[in-house]
């Protein structure tokens, strides 16, 4: 690892953290990992984190089962530790992490579930009930991870009533908080 102060204009400046991968050669340059400038802002370029939305319109349900949220493209995602595949992201790290998921349902007459999933299973959840016109919906959570834990997003209605996955719409976020 290497700490480097960087001076400009003969005080002030900024000051890097650098490490190397451990696989022995002395010739491979080290890669920046953190920067903390003159103004105090911190960058850390390999901190993981993604955004990712559908491209559909409305997506409505075929049962009352509890379905993915199909998210098929991302504005970034760093890392790549998000599958547009799957649909989930995969902690490469253990710590906590800042997950968001935002919605646009359409009118129901029953409930609509919405659900952050950690390996499958609950995390975090809103309930919509009745109501005509369209809601829009969010959850927010800090969620600890292990290594390869699995986060996801689930809908559910027992009344199959549909929601928009769409870009201007719904999206999905997260990123390592450490």
């Amino acid at each position: 690892a290497i700490i480097q102060a960087q001076p400009v204009s003969g005080w002030g400046g900024i000051l890097a953290f650098s490490t190397k991968n451990a696989d022995g050669v002395a010739a491979n340059a080290p890669t920046e990992r953190m920067r903390i400038d003159s103004a105090g802002r911190v960058t850390m370029p390999y901190q993981p984190a993604f955004y990712v939305y559908g491209t559909t319109g409305n997506t409505t349900p075929t049962s009352a089962a509890t379905t993915a949220v199909p998210f098929s493209t991302a504005s970034f995602n760093r890392g790549n530790h998000f599958n547009l595949s799957s649909n989930v992201f995969y902690a490469p790290v253990a710590g906590v992490y800042s997950f968001h998921y935002h919605t646009y349902e359409q009118g129901s007459n029953g409930y609509n579930r919405l659900t952050i999933t950690l390996n499958a299973s609950p995390a975090a959840y809103k309930i919509t009930g009745s109501h005509a016109g369209a809601l829009t919906t969010t959850i927010s959570v800090l969620i600890y991870c292990n290594v390869n834990d699995a986060i996801g997003v689930t809908f559910q209605s027992d009344n199959l009533n549909p929601y928009y996955a769409a870009y201007n719409h719904s999206f999905f976020t997260g990123h390592l908080l450490g």
